[in-house]
Parts: structure tokens; sequence; C-alpha cells
């Protein structure tokens, strides 16, 4: 069965609704880079978004309390970093893992993008 880029674009529209439902709840969003950000203002998300150096730079993990949606790349590299972190944050950190999961359930990711800016602004 071929899929539409209007189907594709109606599953990316759908998880941009959530991520700003987040985010007008308090969370922000932990992304890689500058060029994953970017991608993702442009499909609409409002909302904090951190690149990982960011918030390192910024963050004292004893002290945060907050949500964060770990939107990293869906590769390796992505994994790792999400393994790291989760073993540096303290409890008072809630890292979101679901838009991970939703973006994995994609035409796009089945299509064989796997990075945030791939799959956000993909073709």
């Amino acid at each position: 069965m071929r899929i539409s880029r209007a189907d594709e674009n109606e599953e990316l529209e759908e998880i941009v609704r959530y991520i700003n439902e987040k985010c007008s709840e308090g969370a922000a969003v932990l992304v890689e880079g500058v060029s994953d950000r970017e991608a993702l203002s442009g499909r609409g998300v409002r909302g904090k978004i951190f690149t990982l150096h960011e918030f390192l730079k910024i963050v004292e993990f004893d002290a945060l309390n907050m949500e964060l949606i770990a939107l990293l790349d869906l590769d390796r590299e992505g994994e790792r970093i999400l393994r790291w972190l989760e073993g540096r944050t303290s409890h008072s950190l809630k890292l979101d893992y679901s838009t991970r999961m939703k973006l994995r359930k994609t035409q796009r990711y089945r299509r064989g993008l796997r990075t945030v800016h791939q799959i956000f602004m993909g073709p």
C-alpha cells in the first residue's frame, strides 16, 4: 500500500499537536541540535525547545523539576545519549519518550528517516 505525502503530513501534524499540548502544560522539548529545533519550529511546535548543548549548560539536574519531551534522533547515537541522560538525571526530571514511540510508527520512519530533522523536514 502506498502512503501519500498528505498522509505523512497528517501523521506529523498529530505529533505536533501532542507536543504543543504537552508544552502548554509546562513541558519542554530536548533535541540534539539547532537544525532539529528549526525543523520542529518550522512544523509549528511552540514552546521551549532546548538543544542538548544548551540543556547541559543551564541545567542543575538535582534542582530541576520539569517534564522533558526527549526528542533525540531515532538512531544509536540518540539512544546512547538518552541512556546517559537517564543516568545523570535526578528523580525530579521526568523524561517523556512517548513522542519518540509515535515517530517510530510514522511512514517517514518506515522509509528509513531517523533524525528529527529528516522526519520533520524530509521530502
